[in-house]
């Protein structure tokens, strides 16, 4: 990675009938991994237009954007180096138009239930977020 500096980022915390609206990533740091749609921030973008862009890409949907659900960072290392640092702003959002597929990068898609979060592999940085909102 070139960049010397942390990478701002958005995801969407899409909750129906206490499930979680969840995306199988398809792109490093954690392909394979169950997360939260979102993306990094382009140059000059609002942060809710980001999330908004983000999630249409991902899941061809149109979402409102809600309260800030809570900031977490996500920092890999490698053999001792940092290869990622993100500083990731997490929003709770809820669909109002389109039906959710998955797009873009977002291998697939699927609605998990709170409970069933612990039997998936979830990104740490989620995990940390939905520790810290009480949610599992």
């Amino acid at each position: 990675m070139s960049s010397k500096y942390p990478i701002p980022s958005v995801g969407a915390l899409i909750i129906e009938e206490d499930k979680l609206l969840m995306i199988r990533r398809g792109n490093p740091p954690f392909e394979g991994y169950w997360s939260i749609p979102g993306g990094k921030i382009k140059w000059g973008e609002k942060l809710e237009e980001a999330l908004k862009r983000e999630v249409q890409e991902e899941l061809s949907v149109e979402v409102e954007v809600g309260e800030l659900a809570g900031i977490v960072e996500s920092i890999v290392e490698k053999e001792g180096d940092v290869v990622y640092h993100y500083i990731l702003i997490d929003y709770f959002c809820r669909i109002i138009s389109g039906t959710p597929k998955a797009s873009s990068d977002a291998l697939e898609l699927r609605w998990v239930s709170l409970k069933e979060l612990r039997n998936i592999k979830v990104t740490p940085s989620l995990l940390k977020l939905l520790k810290e909102l009480k949610m599992i």
